[in-house]
């Protein structure tokens, strides 16, 4: 089978290519193209990993110039609006509102869980792909295919941890799916503010889930907060809203001595100054205040014997802006 060439000069092997009937090229992402994102071998990966890959629509095709400018030139305006929303402490009143719809939107459907997908995941657009942009025949290609690898993390590092706390748990669609994954696990959920909770109170209510709500701040973290030593934590896009204010959160969670932690969001070292849609995402990311300099820190904490590196990976796809699909995997030096 012949290799193909990705947007950026990465070659993958392993892939299946269509042509659609306006002679319009897709290439699609494997197993073994997914496998390589994640770092294993396609031997690896779960049975029902691969069952939902192949289930799953990853075609995509290359943008025209013309399509590709468009989407960078998307960017630029976009940090020049007065409307764009900087990440921080000011913006609990931005996260009440959209938590609340998913919120009311949960009730309404009749307490359906897909009504829980948080709505920045957008659909029908295009989205950065091994340092470019593609365009996605799938419109919901993104979340389809985020869902791949949080169901590879859940099923790799969580089957045997117990209990679960996820921070910036946003509207609990996580922790359900985790639930239904492994309904006999301890879960946690907490945000900065309350309406998570009144979602994660439904889900135990509603679907029996073994799950609690708490309110949480992560930038003013509490000491009293009941996050159990020796733990599992899991933090999904949830850090990139702290910027560079991370360490009092960090050296909470050293206090407690976490068995794991599993973080998935953008990392500003994983980008390229010299790549010119890596170089946009970085002023993206800078504009809006997001998460910076927290893999260094951690980098930092591993030199000192204090953590360890269980699995640390750029996953080179995401939505248009960043790469929000990457994961670190860590646990304390001396917890088993």
């Amino acid at each position: 089978m012949k290799s193909k060439q990705m947007p950026n000069g990465t070659r993958l092997r392993g892939y299946r290519h269509h042509t659609m009937r306006n002679n319009t090229a897709m290439d699609n992402l494997s197993e073994k193209d997914i496998a390589r994102f994640l770092g294993v071998s396609a031997r690896d990966i779960p049975k029902e990993i691969r069952a939902l890959i192949q289930k799953t629509d990853l075609r995509y095709r290359k943008l025209k110039p013309n399509e590709r400018d468009q989407a960078m030139l998307t960017i630029l305006k976009r940090l020049d609006s007065p409307e764009l929303g900087i990440s921080g402490v000011g913006q609990k009143a931005r996260w009440i509102r959209g938590w609340n719809e998913n919120l009311k939107q949960f009730i309404e459907s009749g307490y359906d869980t897909a009504s829980l997908i948080p709505k920045y995941i957008k659909q029908n657009h295009p989205i950065r792909l091994c340092g470019d942009y593609v365009m996605p025949l799938n419109k919901n290609f993104e979340r389809d295919f985020f869902r791949i690898i949080r169901q590879w993390l859940y099923r790799t590092y969580l089957s045997g941890k117990n209990p679960i706390y996820e921070f910036g748990c946003g509207t609990g669609a996580n922790l359900a799916e985790i639930a239904d994954l492994y309904p006999e696990k301890e879960l946690h959920g907490s945000d900065w503010i309350d309406v998570p909770k009144k979602i994660i109170e439904l889900l135990a209510e509603k679907k029996e889930y073994h799950i609690t709500g708490h309110v949480f701040d992560m930038f003013f973290p509490k000491k009293s907060f009941p996050l159990q030593e020796g733990a599992a934590i899991l933090a999904i896009n949830s850090l990139e809203q702290i910027g560079e204010k991370f360490e009092p959160f960090l050296q909470f969670v050293l206090s407690r001595k976490p068995s794991l932690f599993v973080h998935v969001d953008s990392f500003v070292e994983f980008y390229d100054k010299d790549n010119l849609p890596d170089y946009i995402t970085l002023a993206h990311n800078r504009k809006r205040n997001y998460l910076s300099g927290y893999l260094t820190r951690l980098r930092e904490l591993e030199q000192e014997g204090k953590i360890e590196f269980l699995k640390v990976r750029h996953i080179p796809c995401g939505g248009l802006y960043h790469d929000y699909f990457s994961f670190l995997v860590w646990k304390m030096k001396d917890v088993s």
